[in-house]
């Protein structure tokens, strides 16, 4: 009788180690896909809440809820809508020209999201103010999307702003 393994056995403990480690990387790699689009979602969420909270400061600094500069006061009917694009710079949300929606990704330099400079960033984010029942209540939505290896992704937030003064 023989001792030491034989060409079948090798072969064998070959093949598991092989499917071993194939097993360890599709499982790494899956947590690296989840953790990427993970991290995608959390910065989707906080422009998308970015943006709520840019509408209400603009509400609040408002005196008077017909003349704050979103709402358009009695000029836009009810169950009218209005997509915009807003930008947060050296302290203060300033316009874009034209800030009316259009397709423009978000740019990011040294941190901040923005459309006047910085890189491109794979972040759209599209801001509507409607009227939905009364001209003391307005309903703000921010849609935030991106594009990943399955399609379009989306985040939304919602909140109504009332006259409350």
């Amino acid at each position: 009788m023989e001792k030491g393994f034989g060409i079948i056995e090798t072969l064998v403990a070959i093949f598991l180690i092989t499917v071993g480690l194939l097993a360890v990387l599709g499982l790494s790699n899956s947590s690296i896909q989840s953790a990427n689009y993970l991290r995608m979602k959390l910065v989707a969420s906080f422009l998308a809440q970015e943006g709520v909270e840019t509408i209400r400061f603009a509400r609040e600094a408002s005196s008077d809820w017909n003349a704050w500069e979103w709402y358009d006061g009695n000029q836009r009917p009810v169950g009218s809508s209005q997509n915009y694009l807003v930008q947060y710079n050296d302290g203060g949300w300033q316009d874009i020209a034209n800030r009316l929606f259009v397709e423009t990704p978000l740019e990011i330099d040294n941190g901040t999201y923005q459309y006047s400079s910085g890189t491109n960033s794979p972040f759209y984010r599209k801001m509507t103010l409607s009227k939905p029942s009364n001209n003391n209540e307005v309903k703000v939505e921010v849609e935030v999307k991106w594009q990943d290896k399955t399609g379009w992704q989306y985040i939304r937030a919602e909140d109504r702003l009332w006259n409350w003064r």
